[in-house]
């Protein structure tokens, strides 16, 4: 993993819980790997893999077994560091000036913006995140470089309490997480894309049982705000 792909995920924890969506607690193996989903906005429809079997790709995604251990190879992408000092800012104006910045639509009205923040050298230009707060829980957005690709997900085994399956948010393709069946704690919903070298991550966080995460569809919504808009 290049140099600033591993500073970002020291700044960012959860950008490490997207290198391992599987190991963030258990996910399960329940994947969506259709090659034309009916529409951009909904998720495809769910397959279940072999546990034991190879890898499977997802548009720069791979999709990796529970338990596999052979090695995976990766190729560099188009974009470097330019081998300055990496800083961490939450300077709401160096923020905004990051070309990886995009302003959302979709965020509920109860919740609030509370935090920017940026990695870079001396910019944003590695990292930008907002988090958005709310009574009833809190929203992270994550725009970060890719220094390779494709970008493993880590599959958990078939009791998980999590489910991840693909899908597409605009033209792009993705991964969602969400609750298994049958689960009522507030357990996160997630939706990531990638565009180019530009990873997407949302995060949805529900505080109480009366007050879950967002519903899938909602954060879809706001990632396709994202990836569609100029510089997304």
């Amino acid at each position: 993993m290049g140099r600033a792909l591993k500073w970002a995920r020291r700044r960012w924890p959860w950008l490490a819980a997207l290198a391992a969506l599987g190991a963030l607690a258990a996910l399960s193996v329940v994947i969506a790997v259709a090659q034309e989903p009916k529409k951009p906005t909904e998720p495809a429809t769910p397959a279940v893999p072999e546990v034991t079997g190879e890898p499977v790709m997802w548009g720069p995604f791979r999709l990796v077994p529970y338990g596999y251990t052979k090695l995976l190879n990766h190729e560099k992408t188009s974009w470097t560091a330019s081998g300055g000092e990496l800083t961490m800012t939450r300077d709401p104006d160096i923020v905004k000036a990051s070309s990886l910045y995009v302003e959302p639509r979709g965020i509920p009205a109860n919740y609030t913006l509370t935090g920017y923040y940026g990695d870079g050298e001396g910019n944003a230009e590695l990292t930008v995140g907002l988090t958005f707060e709310s009574p009833v829980g809190s929203i992270m957005i994550v725009r970060s470089r890719l220094h390779e690709t494709p970008w493993d997900v880590q599959l958990g085994p078939p009791d998980s309490f999590q489910t991840i399956r693909t899908g597409m948010v605009g033209d792009s393709p993705a991964v969602f997480t969400y609750p298994a069946p049958g689960e009522t704690d507030p357990l996160p919903v997630s939706v990531t894309f990638i565009q180019g070298d530009v990873m997407t991550f949302l995060e949805s966080h529900g505080v109480d049982r009366k007050n879950l995460s967002l519903p899938l569809e909602k954060l879809i919504k706001i990632a396709e705000s994202i990836e569609q808009a100029p510089g997304g």
